[in-house]
């Protein structure tokens, strides 16, 4: 039995008899070793509480994985747009997202799918506009090669990600 499964029954043993979650603790020597427990409690709803340490769910290059699979299951995702929008660095800066915002609200688009209008060089220009372009061609390409395909679907039905 895995550890993770044994410390989940345990846990959901002692809860039918009347005990509280928070006279548990799960310790584990590595960081590494988080992923596993944090899954199999998030699947079988029993709450937690990463001490002295961050949950691999909290991490940023998770979170920025995530929002990657958001925008390619969802392009209309703005919030997940905006995180990776400059993950890694992009030289896209906030005057350039603030006016691609405007523009997208006007229009009522996302901001993913304005950043392919035509017209939208007329109020972005330079480098921002090059780097905007580089990027939505990038991940529209890659996304349209294969990218939002059935590996992607498993990802969309996990309510733990927002997906």
């Amino acid at each position: 039995m895995k550890p993770s499964a044994f410390t989940g029954e345990l846990i959901a043993h002692h809860f039918v008899n009347k005990t509280q979650y928070k006279d548990y603790a799960i310790l584990y020597r590595g960081n590494h070793q988080s992923r596993v427990f944090e899954k199999f409690l998030m699947q079988n709803r029993i709450p937690y509480k990463i001490s002295g340490g961050t949950s691999f769910f909290s991490r940023p290059e998770i979170k920025d994985l995530l929002a990657y699979l958001r925008v390619l299951t969802n392009p209309d995702d703005d919030s997940a747009f905006l995180r990776i929008v400059n993950t890694p660095k992009r030289e896209i800066g906030p005057a350039t997202l603030k006016k691609l915002g405007e523009w997208a609200m006007t229009r009522n688009k996302s901001m993913f799918t304005a950043s392919f209008d035509m017209g939208l060089s007329q109020t972005l220009s330079g480098r921002g506009y090059e780097a905007l372009t580089r990027f939505t061609h990038w991940f529209g390409r890659n996304s349209a090669s294969g990218g939002a395909g059935a590996d992607c679907r498993g990802a969309r039905s996990d309510p733990r990600h927002g997906l």
